[in-house]
């Protein structure tokens, strides 16, 4: 079984990898059909 990778948290919330146009990545993200970044990560964080 592969064992999951799991990138940096703070506060209890993933941290998105560094990359290009972060600002952006909820405007691509939502072409692509994700939600934004905020309420993806907001499902991960404790209470």
């Amino acid at each position: 079984m592969a064992e999951a990778v799991t990138g940096p948290v703070t506060g209890g919330r993933p941290v998105p990898w560094p990359r290009e146009a972060l600002e952006r990545s909820d405007e691509r993200g939502a072409g692509a059909g994700t939600e934004p970044f905020d309420e993806y990560t907001a499902r991960f964080a404790p209470g």
